[in-house]
């Protein structure tokens, strides 16, 4: 009986231990700049761009995997839809590779708009407007950081 208990124990104390590690390392993925040219370009056809460049850091010990990118503006406080790309990540912002063990990697991607949308009538330089990257893990934001 006694084994059985000990048994029962180590068990919970390893599965315990595994989901705080996993916790913990998810808290070490940090952004540690994010800028944007605060002016939209013309792309061609009805569509506008503005590129930005975002670094994302691994603190902890261990590679991460599925880490996803992504970059809102927000207008009075609500947020106005606008297109992300990353160089280097799937369509939907997941980093296509692990990021590894206390790596450090530049991402460069654009936010795009079209003439008409909403985004597209903001000054992205003005005081009402605000700019933030995120990272995220299983849709939650490990950091987030507005653009400098």
């Amino acid at each position: 009986m006694l084994i059985i208990l000990i048994a029962v124990f180590a068990f919970l104390f390893q599965t315990n231990n595994t989901s705080t590690d996993s916790e913990h390392n998810q808290a070490n993925i940090k952004i540690t700049d994010f800028s944007i040219n605060e002016h939209w370009a013309y792309l061609g056809g009805l569509v506008f761009d503005c590129s930005f460049n975002l670094t994302v850091e691994n603190k902890g010990a261990d590679n991460v995997t599925d880490l996803e990118l992504k970059v809102k503006v927000y207008s009075n406080n609500s947020e106005v839809q606008v297109g992300n790309y990353f160089f280097g990540t799937y369509e939907n912002g997941t980093i296509k590779q692990p990021l590894g063990a206390y790596e450090v990697r530049e991402f460069k991607g654009f936010i795009m708009t079209t003439v008409g949308a909403d985004a597209y009538r903001l000054n992205l330089a003005s005081n009402e407007t605000s700019i933030i990257a995120m990272v995220l893990h299983d849709n939650t934001v490990l950091d987030e950081r507005p653009s400098a």
